[in-house]
């Protein structure tokens, strides 16, 4: 059943950050705000950096990891350090100073609302947009991330990879398995990704071809914006995992060390390298009880 953990990688390609920058930063600000001429201060005003998003960005967007290769945890490296750096200084430079904590979904909200100019998000975004603030789709696109140099080697952004299994203890494996197979009929698939189009993006070969699968006007309208998705979800890993599928990542990823330490920078002032070496204690202690 190992083909099933990479058939349901439903795309969400969270760090392209370029994706909606046009429409959050500027074009959706100045529609709702009525700025005709200067917006960068609006911008700063309005721009929300939050310590997830801070994370997902951080944690995929360095050429590097957070785990060595023998899976310990490795926030203290000058790479790491420097990237919380800089994430640290986007917050302050660009974050109203009541701006702490917010989830994914808190975030998003705030975005469609018009109350913050960023949020890092997918194509799911473009059904957002459409159903909260339908003027400036017209201007929502996706672009690759930036390269320092041009003739820098492209790089994948975050990619999340949703895995189906079926339980080792389970009375009936064959039905589970069965069930399986039924989600990925032509039909029932193309239905369910239409539901969420350019957000959900095709995990099986050729399904993006069929005519059943183009025959949307979402999909036909941000052709651009899906293929460059498709492009960097086909280069890109979850953080954590560039050394493949393991057991640590799964727990910085879901036990909020990071965030945390984010947040004690922030807050209560700690130095960098002070919290970072903290996060990587904590994390490794953390590794060794599901050793």
């Amino acid at each position: 059943m190992n083909t099933y953990g990479e058939l349901s990688r439903f795309v969400l390609t969270r760090g392209l950050i370029l994706c909606v920058l046009l429409l959050g930063g500027t074009v959706a600000l100045l529609l709702r705000a009525g700025q005709g001429g200067v917006v960068a201060n609006r911008l700063y005003e309005y721009a929300e950096v939050f310590q997830l998003a801070a994370l997902m960005a951080f944690g995929c967007g360095l050429i590097g990891s957070l785990l060595t290769e023998d899976l310990k945890a490795d926030i203290t490296s000058d790479l790491a350090i420097e990237g919380i750096n800089y994430w640290v200084k986007v917050y302050n430079d660009c974050s109203p100073k009541d701006s702490i904590n917010f989830d994914v979904l808190d975030q998003a909200t705030l975005y469609y609302q018009g109350k913050t100019a960023f949020d890092f998000n997918s194509g799911f975004q473009i059904s957002g947009v459409a159903a909260n603030s339908p003027d400036p789709l017209q201007y929502v696109d996706c672009y690759p991330i930036p390269k320092i140099s041009a003739g820098d080697e492209t790089q994948g952004i975050m990619t999340t990879n949703t895995q189906m299994v079926v339980w080792k203890a389970s009375k009936h494996p064959e039905i589970c398995k069965a069930f399986m197979k039924t989600l990925y009929d032509e039909e029932t698939y193309v239905e369910f990704l239409h539901a969420t189009p350019v957000g959900m993006l095709p995990a099986i070969k050729g399904i993006a071809d069929t005519e059943s699968y183009k025959d949307d006007e979402t999909i036909k309208q941000f052709t651009h914006a899906e293929e460059v998705l498709t492009a960097a979800a086909d280069i890109g890993t979850a953080f954590g995992y560039e050394h493949g599928p393991n057991v640590q990542a799964g727990i910085m990823q879901n036990n909020h060390v990071m965030e945390e330490m984010f947040q004690d920078i922030i807050t209560n002032g700690t130095d960098v390298e002070t919290a970072a070496k903290t996060a990587e204690d904590k994390l490794n202690a953390l590794f060794e009880t599901a050793e």
